[in-house]
């Protein structure tokens, strides 16, 4: 086994692109060696062979074919070039994570030009949505990315298949993983949104990347897979996919240093779950980053379910994604979803928290008895009473070990800081916060950072826990 990777993050985005494509053809990955009784690989990348999606595909092709962009590092004065730049990064005096969100929140103040993006204040809100989705990262290429399926096991020996994206650099070189869990509906035949994160890792910092889809996704409902979300049963999932990875004698986990978990929005909900269950075990995680996370479940669906004209097109556009349930559940065939349309309140969604919070009082995954659990943690799960119930795992969670840093952005309709990352902030959260730091970022809508931020600075930021 060649050295592990440890080359730092490139400044130069251009320069990484080319590299890339260059070296793409001498790519010989030998992807039948990673193959287990529990990890399937498949011989397609993401948005081929067997596509599972419900995001309109001209839509995808705008955004993935017309109007993709790549982010490059902006000179601070013109001509000026690399040496400019230079004075232009941000770098961190320590490896607290304490001390490192004080030097991101000052560096941000004292150094805005460095920080934040030329006109994008003023940018109108559908432009800024749009290159949100069309940031340039081609994960087509079937010599670097698999689409790969987790088998878990359940209860009834029924097995829940989990996808994912696997990316590769090579299968000699044992690098850093970043494990990434994506946000509502979030697909790996899509992974538009949290797509930024995954260039970031790929190629600024050569790190290998798995990204695993919600279970709110199409590919896990068309699955026949158990009906349900949130942060225990997918929490307990990336454990044990986690485990899967470093047990010994694994080939594919001869290629892995260290492991960095990233969840954003309804998928940064389990990372939490992983997190504890990781410190109460082996802690293979080194570190843990979560953006605009969803923190108290009950509360922000409550906060969905108002009549608004906003909160309607959220609903509608759910049905529109999540159009397995109703084939799946009876019920969920008789909720007149189109009147959302006139009186805008919202229907789809309120019939499936409800029809979970009577059905889905238990993890679907079975629950393991040769490991150790968070005080209080199982007897939870043996017992909870309801849905909601149940994804209130917050009186047993505890973070002493592993660094946890979120982001939020100030401006947040999916995901409400206030109900949810300021109550830590506050320490009005319940759960034990030892090794965590908030960082509030002072511009963006959800997390969509290239919109607002200079690529370096997105890149940099990563650097407070991947190094």
């Amino acid at each position: 086994m060649a050295e592990p990777a440890s080359a730092p993050p490139k400044t130069e985005i251009s320069k990484r692109k080319s590299k890339v494509a260059a070296t793409s053809a001498e790519i010989k990955i030998d992807w039948t060696r990673f193959q287990t009784e529990n990890l399937t690989i498949q011989n397609f990348s993401s948005g081929k062979g067997d596509v599972r999606s419900t995001y309109p595909i001209f839509l995808q092709t705008i955004y993935t074919r017309l109007l993709d962009w790549e982010p490059r590092v902006q000179p601070l004065v013109q001509g000026a070039g690399e040496s400019a730049n230079a004075d232009c990064r941000l770098s961190f005096s320590s490896s607290d994570l304490k001390t490192e969100v004080a030097e991101v929140s000052q560096f941000q103040k004292d150094k805005p030009e460095c920080v934040f993006k030329e006109g994008a204040s003023e940018a109108l809100g559908l432009k800024k949505l749009l290159q949100a989705l069309s940031v340039h990262f081609d994960v087509s290429d079937a010599k670097r990315f698999r689409k790969v399926i987790f088998k878990l096991k359940t209860e009834n020996d029924q097995p829940i298949l989990v996808r994912g994206l696997l990316g590769l650099h090579d299968d000699k070189v044992a690098r850093p993983l970043v494990i990434m869990r994506l946000g509502v509906h979030g697909n790996v035949d899509e992974f538009l949104a949290e797509r930024y994160i995954g260039k970031a890792a790929y190629e600024d910092f050569d790190y290998n990347i798995l990204v695993l889809e919600n279970l709110t996704s199409h590919g896990y409902l068309v699955k026949d897979n158990p009906i349900t979300f949130a942060g225990v049963e997918e929490g307990l999932h990336t454990f044990q996919i986690l485990q899967m990875l470093k047990q010994k004698n694994s080939i594919l986990g001869a290629l892995i240093t260290d492991v960095h978990l990233f969840g954003i929005s309804l998928g940064a909900h389990g990372v939490f779950v992983t997190t504890m269950m990781d410190e109460a075990n082996q802690n293979y995680l080194k570190s843990v980053t979560a953006y605009c996370p969803m923190i108290n479940l009950h509360e922000t669906m409550n906060y969905h379910s108002k009549t608004s004209f906003s909160e309607a097109g959220v609903d509608l556009w759910n049905r529109m994604r999540l159009r397995a349930l109703p084939d799946r559940v009876e019920e969920l065939q008789h909720t007149e979803w189109y009147k959302t349309a006139f009186d805008f309140t919202p229907r789809f969604m309120p019939a499936i928290l409800d029809y979970l919070d009577r059905t889905q009082k238990r993890p679907a995954i079975r629950i393991q008895q040769d490991v150790n659990w968070p005080k209080g943690f199982l007897k939870h799960l043996e017992t909870s009473e309801s849905f909601f119930e149940l994804n209130n795992f917050w009186p047993f969670f505890e973070n002493n070990k592993t660094p946890l840093l979120i982001v939020t952005t100030p401006n947040d309709p999916l995901v409400p800081v206030d109900l949810n990352a300021d109550l830590i902030l506050q320490k009005k959260q319940n759960g034990r916060f030892e090794k965590t730091e908030v960082l509030e970022l002072d511009r963006g809508v959800h997390c969509a950072l290239p919109v607002e931020y200079q690529w370096s600075f997105i890149v940099d930021l990563l650097k407070a826990q991947w190094r």
